[in-house]
């Protein structure tokens, strides 16, 4: 396992506790003091596009519920936005993976990190290798980078996936979405009910949702 790999996604996390990325510090060394726990000030809004910009980012501005979908490695990921969720395989099925991204595909298009707005409350990432980019499902899959999770959330992610891993660093709360157990014709219904447990206030969130 890559040091790099393992501070950068540790950073992501932003929490002294983080059970998702991180493996235990003895493992990787002297890292730099955890970052506050107080809630960020967002930053202002970005200035509005140009007109020629507008048929670019028109479509995944209005994503909804304030929710954007990003295909970048854990290094782009912005660091402005609460909710974070993870798309997470644990077996690698190209069939699977792919049912996966469509069912995504259909209702969040895919914005580039650097437009992602400050005003943005949820952000879904499929993570692929540094230094690669994909922007349909073929290269989505090809380029998919494993996270590297501890071995709490190890024992948790056990089955074939894929699963949501989704994390709201302010307030120190996660949540476990597992969709081992949904057909591939059902994975649109399952996505739609987990966004809205999602956008229902983390406050709510279950630890562990196993998906039907």
């Amino acid at each position: 396992m890559k040091l790099r790999q393992i501070f950068a996604a540790a950073a992501v996390c932003a929490l002294p506790a983080c059970t998702f990325f991180e493996e235990p510090l003895s493992d990787i060394g002297s890292l730099p003091p955890p970052p506050s726990d107080s809630i960020p000030v967002p930053a202002a809004p970005p200035p509005l596009p140009s007109p020629s910009q507008n048929k670019e980012t028109a479509t995944a501005q209005t994503s909804a519920e304030g929710s954007y979908f990003i295909v970048s490695s854990i290094f782009e990921v912005p660091e402005n936005v609460a909710n974070l969720s993870f798309v997470h395989f644990t077996e690698r099925s190209k069939r699977r993976e792919s049912a996966v991204c469509e069912a995504l595909l259909n209702t969040h298009p895919i914005t580039r990190p650097a437009d992602v707005p400050a005003t943005a409350s949820n952000l879904i990432i499929w993570p692929i290798t540094e230094g690669t980019s994909a922007d349909n499902c073929r290269d989505m899959v090809e380029a998919h980078e494993p996270l590297d999770i501890s071995s709490q959330t190890a024992a948790t992610v056990n089955s074939d996936g894929p699963y949501l891993l989704s994390r709201n660093s302010p307030q120190q709360k996660q949540m476990i979405y597992d969709l081992s157990a949904v057909s591939t014709g059902s994975l649109s219904g399952a996505l739609d009910e987990w966004r809205q447990v999602l956008v229902g206030g983390e406050q709510n969130w279950p630890p562990v949702v196993k998906a039907q």
